[in-house]
């Protein structure tokens, strides 16, 4: 199998680089003959070159762990802006589209309020505020997540249990 590298500096070409990448990820699990789950033979041939990455302005590329918390180079450049819901408690996968309620209770927030405060906060959210420790109103279990289509319109399940990693 043909390796590829990240370019370490100059003019990066992101569309052709994620192409290849994933035409390499493709013919290796092809070629793994080893047993084990789908699962197991996506996460098993993952190429070295695929990692948590970023490139600043002059095209010099960054390694850096996937870590929204760490201040390093990446997240810096490339900070995740947070939005009223991730503010709030949600998760960053942002898959909760309407969230359980749960009472508002003071002992859920780092500050002290007033007494005006907390009758205005029980005012604004007579029914509670989000329970982000809960799956959302409807939510279910991811369902169907590794599928092959052999003909259009039709999809066939590549493992019986998405959550085996076949060993």
């Amino acid at each position: 199998v043909a390796r590829w590298t990240m370019p370490e500096t100059g003019t990066v070409n992101f569309m052709r680089m994620a192409l290849l990448a994933h035409d390499e990820w493709q013919k290796n699990i092809a070629a793994d003959t080893s047993g084990g789950s789908q699962l197991a033979k996506v996460i098993r041939n993952k190429p070295a070159s695929l990692k948590n990455q970023c490139w600043d302005a002059a095209g010099v590329v960054r390694d850096h762990p996937f870590d929204l918390d760490d201040p390093g180079m990446c997240n810096t450049l490339f900070p995740v802006h947070r939005d009223p819901r991730i503010a709030a408690g949600g998760p960053r996968s942002g898959d909760i589209l309407k969230c359980q309620l749960k009472p508002v209770q003071a002992s859920d927030y780092k500050v002290a309020f007033t007494a005006g405060e907390w009758t205005r906060l029980q005012a604004i959210f007579p029914a509670g505020v989000c329970d982000w420790s809960r799956r959302g109103v409807g939510q279910k279990e991811l369902k169907d997540s590794w599928l092959a289509f052999p003909e259009p319109g039709k999809s066939v399940r590549l493992v019986k249990d998405d959550h085996s990693d076949g060993d």
